[in-house]
């Protein structure tokens, strides 16, 4: 039981600080998507913009083969070259579907090497999107289609000379790869090879995720689609929000600042500032400090949480003149902090309806320093 009226504003203040701190930190993750739905849009922004980018390339091509009057054929000696090595190396790692599609330009070590299509920008642009259809789970078929996409990058940027009236189109051709190395989250996306649950968690939030390219995703989604960037920053808020607070669906858990703070820490300020402005970054990391603040406990206080006021008080009332209110407090804070001022207090005239035992028990309540760490907590938070 506890004493009636005592710490009511103290547990009304705590609770309403509590509760703006939920409030200030769930602002970040406001109007977020579920993980899944949130990642798809995200991936769906990375994959349009590939696809711009895409599209952009076949145009300059086109036009370069308009001022031409003929189309161009990508050099195609490294790349067989290329192939031949990795058959060498892999085999019949190669699913079938991708060394088909080598043998129509007649690259296929061993066969009678016909071709029977003109390999342009257009045909190795199918041909990526052929060889990332056939990723698998198996190491060593990526590693193959890994080395035969780089060669085929290759072969669309290859230098042909001062000449080469398809030298910008060549350009953003070698932009658009350089890109995609650069943001595995992009090629991922585009190749169609990412799963949109574990998105924002794998490029975004992880600790892993390599502060370069986060910072390159986020400017890629500026660019690209801001609506997309403000579900991604929605994203990055409920994380934050879920290790103050966990699942938390009543809405009323308490602030875990270990956990929120340890997040801010992994993903650091430069990821966070990709996609926050300064003062976002300032306040998140403000919120730890006074989340941190209102949860913990006074460094040499010991809060009463143990329910020991109606033993205190029911004992106190066997002592003439002192009231069972909170008269109490105001005549022993200042001497309980101890055993021995909760002994000295009641050293003098012993009323004669409390026991050895009620003096003792009361001298040990007074001692856990539960009244002196009441008066402290009630003082309001600056």
């Amino acid at each position: 039981s506890q004493l009636p009226g005592v710490g009511d504003p103290l547990t009304q203040r705590l609770s309403e600080q509590a509760r703006l701190l939920r409030e200030k930190v769930g602002r970040f993750g406001a109007g977020a998507a579920n993980q899944q739905e949130g990642g798809s849009s995200i991936v769906k922004a990375l994959r349009d913009y590939d696809e711009s980018m895409s599209k952009g390339v076949s145009s300059a091509y086109k036009a370069a083969k308009q001022s031409a009057g003929k189309d161009v054929e990508v050099p195609m000696q490294g790349l067989a070259q290329d192939f031949a090595e990795v058959l060498d190396n892999f085999g019949d790692k190669i699913p079938s579907g991708v060394r088909n599609q080598f043998k129509k330009y007649g690259i296929e070590p061993g066969g009678d090497m016909t071709q029977r299509k003109l390999f342009t920008v257009e045909e190795a642009d199918k041909l990526l999107k052929v060889i990332n259809a056939n990723q698998s789970n198996d190491p060593a078929t990526n590693a193959a289609l890994t080395a035969l996409r780089n060669s085929v990058k290759k072969s669309v940027t290859s230098d042909a000379g001062a000449d080469d009236v398809f030298a910008g189109a060549r350009k953003l051709a070698s932009q658009r790869f350089s890109l995609q190395d650069a943001l595995p989250a992009l090629e991922s996306s585009a190749n169609g090879r990412v799963n949109p649950d574990t998105f924002v968690d794998n490029f975004i939030v992880s600790k892993t995720a390599q502060t370069k390219q986060v910072q390159e995703l986020a400017r890629v989604l500026r660019e690209g689609n801001p609506q997309a960037l403000d579900e991604a920053k929605g994203q990055i808020g409920a994380y934050l929000q879920r290790k103050a607070f966990g699942e938390n669906p009543a809405g009323d858990a308490k602030f875990n600042a270990a956990a929120y703070v340890k997040a801010l820490r992994e993903m650091g300020p430069d990821k966070l500032g990709a996609f926050f402005s300064p003062d976002e970054v300032s306040q998140l990391n403000r919120l730890g400090r006074v989340g941190a603040y209102i949860e913990s406990i006074p460094a040499g206080r010991m809060p009463n949480t143990s329910g020991n006021w109606g033993a205190i008080t029911s004992i106190a009332g066997k002592i003439p003149g002192i009231p069972q209110s909170a008269a109490l407090i105001g005549a022993l804070k200042s001497g309980v902090s101890n055993q021995m001022n909760a002994s000295s207090a009641l050293s003098g005239k012993i009323p004669s309806q409390m026991s050895a035992e009620e003096i003792r028990l009361l001298s040990q309540l007074l001692s856990q320093g539960s009244l002196a760490s009441g008066a402290a907590a009630a003082t309001p938070l600056r």
